[in-house]
């Protein structure tokens, strides 16, 4: 799983320019079939554009940023005004699962 820029995605699903895939569909076909069809289709296109969606983060520059952080005797980060909030390892920890418990 990763965090995904949805500003982004949104862009390009609204530019119209994003991925294509050919459909083939025939005058006879039943309409059901055109619905799966152009459902598929879309889907195709939808998971190929996810793909190309950039990180929102980069977990690599985080813990490179946290390993270079100012960290006090106890190897706690002093993150907001000064006061200690988190030990190192327990952020990079967090980073590198993504949340994930």
């Amino acid at each position: 799983m990763r965090l995904i820029d949805a500003d982004y995605l949104k862009k390009v699903l609204n530019s119209g320019t994003g991925e294509a895939v050919e459909i083939n569909i025939s005058k006879n076909m039943p309409l059901g079939k055109i619905v799966d069809t152009v459902i598929h289709a879309y889907r195709k296109c939808l998971f190929a554009e996810l793909e190309k969606v950039p990180t929102a983060y980069d977990v690599d520059k985080v813990v490179e940023q946290l390993e270079a952080s100012s960290i006090d005797d106890n190897g706690i980060v002093c993150c907001v005004d000064g006061k200690p909030v988190i030990t190192k390892e327990m952020a990079v920890k967090i980073v590198k699962s993504s949340g994930i418990e």
